[in-house]
């Protein structure tokens, strides 16, 4: 935040174009809320300078926080706070009740879920799973996401881990989220320092299939 030009204005990039101006803001009484040391910021680096207060009203880089109160705003950490009046996800006021934090920064009400503080807007809230949520792979009764993004034609029956970010269900194979095209669930084999997938017939490196020999292929040495 800045108060260049006799404006307050929230900075959201380098480039001076892209500054948001604080519009209703009190400028006697307008400062940066600072993310308490200790609570555990999201990632490595800290949290940036994103939320701010007046005398009366919260503000999240540069917009007004609507009902927000600022007297009795805390942090449950970088992406999600509170208030008397309820819970808010990036500046925005959640919908429904029983604000539950999950793991690796997933969150959830009865009626939305949330990933780094960005409504799931797929996702049905009253069977959603942080399953697998150190590789960003989340599932409810209708859905398998990745990264918040449902995984087209994936099985929720008979999706399992492999290993890491692979996973099978009975009809395909998956890796961070995408299916590699013609392997066979049943025959999928990781090779021995974990670098290709493959059966008897494709290897992958990764999310591409390259031109081997399946049925002879090996990994020797590490990759």
């Amino acid at each position: 935040y800045d108060f260049s030009g006799g404006k307050i204005r929230f900075q959201v990039s380098a480039s001076d174009a892209d500054a948001i101006v604080v519009k209703g803001a009190d400028k006697a009484t307008f400062k940066v809320v600072d993310f308490p040391k200790g609570l555990g910021a999201v990632g490595c680096a800290p949290p940036k300078k994103e939320y701010a207060r007046d005398s009366s009203k919260m503000y999240f880089r540069g917009e007004l926080i609507v009902g927000a109160d600022p007297d009795t705003w805390t942090f449950i950490n970088s992406q999600y706070g509170q208030d008397r009046h309820g819970y808010y996800a990036k500046g925005h006021r959640v919908q429904g009740s029983g604000f539950v934090l999950l793991s690796h920064n997933y969150a959830k009400t009865d009626k939305e879920v949330f990933l780094d503080g960005t409504s799931l807007k797929d996702a049905d809230a009253a069977t959603f799973e942080a399953w697998h949520p150190s590789v960003r792979t989340t599932r409810d009764k209708r859905r398998v996401y990745f990264e918040g993004v449902p995984i087209p034609q994936a099985d929720v029956a008979s999706f399992e881990q492999v290993r890491g970010y692979l996973f099978k269900d009975k009809r395909a194979v998956y890796l961070e989220g995408r299916e590699l095209k013609g392997l066979d669930p049943v025959k999928l084999r990781v090779s021995k320092y974990g670098t290709y997938n493959l059966d008897d017939k494709f290897v992958f490196s990764g999310h591409k299939r390259i031109e081997r020999d399946a049925s002879t292929f090996q990994e020797l040495v590490p990759a």
